[in-house]
């Protein structure tokens, strides 16, 4: 920019008139370059500890066999992770309640890393967003039927969007389900609803 900048001061036949609107044109450039890239990342991810490196998981509710764990995850410098351990009579359930900003910037994304140990055929994991009153907005059934180390899932749409949600709070649910065998560990990181 300096060597441009000097460049044009000193081109002779340019007026001053020429060299402000020059200077005007630059400094609008950079003012939009600077606006786009800061609203590219103004997309807020609604989940809190999202990375569960925040000790004991603070911000996630841990139901039935459910449990923040570190060591494990895929992620973070404590590698957390939530982990999930259905059993043949109970499923694994762990969530969180997201407020939706009335003015947040929404693309109606999920995204999380998951690993998988001992799977079986018929196992799954259930991804919902639900009301507070309990009724489903949006589920994502992921099917494993084998272990599989950290795999970072594409974004996926949710279906109806979030954004009519806007100055509400929603329910994240994961649940574990198993077809009976007891050894299934799902493990869950970086969670984002966005």
């Amino acid at each position: 920019m300096l060597k441009l900048k000097s460049y044009i001061i000193n081109l002779k036949g340019v007026t001053m008139l020429s060299k402000s609107k020059y200077y005007f044109m630059v400094a609008l450039l950079c003012l939009l370059v600077q606006m786009g890239s800061s609203k590219a990342h103004a997309q807020t991810n609604l989940v809190s500890n999202g990375g569960f490196e925040q000790q004991y998981g603070v911000g996630w509710n841990f139901e039935s066999s459910s449990a923040w764990e570190t060591g494990q995850g895929c992620n973070g410098q404590s590698l957390a992770c939530g982990l999930l351990y259905p059993t043949g009579s109970q499923d694994a359930v762990m969530s969180q309640i997201l407020y939706i900003s009335p003015n947040a910037t929404l693309q109606s994304l999920i995204d999380f890393n998951l690993k998988v140990q001992n799977a079986q055929p018929g196992d799954k994991l259930l991804v919902q967003l639900q009301t507070l009153s309990g009724a489903v907005m949006d589920e994502q059934q992921i099917f494993t039927s084998t272990t599989y180390p950290c795999t970072d899932l594409s974004p996926a749409s949710i279906a109806n969007t979030i954004s009519k949600y806007r100055g509400q709070y929603v329910k994240l649910v994961f649940t574990g389900k198993t077809s009976g065998y007891s050894g299934l560990q799902y493990r869950i990181d970086k969670v984002r609803v966005y």
